[in-house]
This record gives C-alpha cells, structure tokens and sequence, in this order.
C-alpha cells in the first residue's frame, strides 16, 4: 500500500503509470487513496481521482473494483457533498454505456463477417 500525502500526489503518480503502460499499478495506487483512513475527508481532488480511477476500471474491465471504489469514494463524500457522488456516478454511467456501444459494435462486425464467410460457396471445391 501505497501512502500519499495529497490526493493529488496520486493522480500525477498515476498518470506517470498509466504514460509508461502500468495501468494496473495506477489502479492500485489511486485505490489506495480511495481507501486510506487519512483522506476520509473529501477535497476537490478526491472526485479527480474518482474519474480517473473509474476511467482505468472500464477501461480494464474491472467491475468488481469499480464497485468498491464507488463504495470508498460514497464514504468519502456522503456527508460533505453529495452532489460529487451524483457527478462521479454519471460519468460511470456515460462510460459504461460508451464501453457497451463499442463491445456491441465490435461483436456485431464478428458475427457478420462470419455470416459472410459463411454463405461464400465459390470456395466450395464439388467432388464427385
């Protein structure tokens, strides 16, 4: 576990990961922040590293950790402001639904080019 003494010290960590292809270890660091009992408090850079941190969970498929940091970050900002819980649950939201769009596309593509090869009878050889 990673210790930061800003919120905003993680996201520029995490940016450095992700430039050099590390994304799992970006994830790991701004959880740990979402996570850590000394950044309870929310701050305007806590919802930064909530759209950052979400950005890398669908980005990597990760649903499950995507779950527990909406789970930190509702702890963070429940009784401060509740409106960045609204924000942060959007931009999910918008995410999720772009991710779905392209995997529905993409599996659309596959399965008509299937199709395709399929009903393509001039490869047939007839042997009689």
């Amino acid at each position: 576990m990673q210790h930061f003494a800003k919120p905003e010290n993680a996201l520029k960590r995490a940016d450095e990961l992700c430039a050099v292809g590390q994304k799992e270890a970006a994830m790991v660091a701004l959880h740990d922040v979402l996570s850590s009992k000394r950044h309870r408090l929310w701050q305007p850079a806590s919802e930064e590293v909530m759209i950052r941190f979400l950005d890398l969970c669908v980005e990597q498929r990760k649903s499950k950790a995507a779950k527990d940091g909406l789970i930190q970050y509702r702890l963070i900002c429940q009784q401060v402001n509740v409106a960045s819980m609204e924000t942060v649950l959007r931009h999910f939201m918008t995410l999720s639904e772009e991710a779905t769009k392209g995997a529905l596309e993409l599996a659309e593509k596959m399965i008509g080019d299937r199709v395709n090869n399929l009903l393509d009878f001039d490869d047939l050889e007839v042997s009689f």
